[in-house]
């Protein structure tokens, strides 16, 4: 009799296949820095909690999520490497780099602040709203992806307990056992990028200029 497998366990096979994982890292790590490089709101120096700017805070939030993306790429490296080729620590100076890139970026958003009679249209690059929604929505679910590749590859506890809360957090990721405790823990630490990037989505939806004391010609 052939064999013929369930749709459900071919998805499963495609989702930790090592080029498809290394695929979704790369346009999840891109569309990442480009949300950033597309947000109005890294030009608004209107205070908000604790007194920081919103310009600051997105930063912090970026440096969050990037930081996110490189823990991702480090657990990708020292399991499913793409290469053998390279030296032992090739990657750091491209961690250097991607910070001192996004920090410039920081840097250079001028504070813009809204006047009357003067247009003060936003940079040409920025892209209308709608589709800075699209590419953020398009994060979510590559993020959303990633959170569930790394969930099928680890697998489940072999010590399977049958309370709630090993059911839905314990048992995963390999379960939270002696000698799996970092990886555990850096596999549910995906729930914090896809947290911030709903934020990302509820800001970039619901942008409105005068929020964030920027000209009106910048609700486009």
């Amino acid at each position: 009799m052939d064999y013929n497998p369930s749709i459900t366990k071919i998805f499963a096979n495609l989702l930790i296949t090592p080029w498809f994982r290394w695929l979704i890292f790369a346009v999840s790590f891109a569309l990442t820095i480009y949300v950033y490089i597309q947000d109005p709101v890294r030009y608004s120096e209107k205070k908000m909690i604790f007194g920081i700017s919103y310009k600051l805070f997105n930063y912090l939030l970026e440096v969050v999520t990037v930081l996110a993306a490189f823990i991702t790429f480090l657990s990708l490296w020292y399991t499913i490497p793409f290469t053998s080729r390279f030296p032992t620590l090739w990657f750091i100076p491209v961690v250097v780099l991607t910070f001192a890139y996004i920090t410039q970026l920081h840097l250079d958003a001028e504070p813009v602040i809204a006047s009357e009679g003067k247009l003060n249209s936003p940079p040409e690059y920025i892209i209308p709203r709608r589709y800075r929604v699209l590419l953020v929505w398009a994060l979510l679910i590559i993020n959303a992806i990633t959170f569930l590749q790394n969930m099928v590859y680890a697998g489940i506890s072999t010590d399977f307990r049958t309370t709630i809360l090993h059911q839905f957090i314990l048992n995963r990721f390999g379960g939270l056992n002696p000698g799996n405790i970092l990886k555990f823990i850096f596999s549910w630490l995906g729930t914090i990028t896809i947290a911030l990037t709903l934020y990302q989505l509820y800001d970039v939806t619901n942008m409105r200029a005068c929020t964030y004391d920027l000209p009106n010609s910048w609700n486009f």
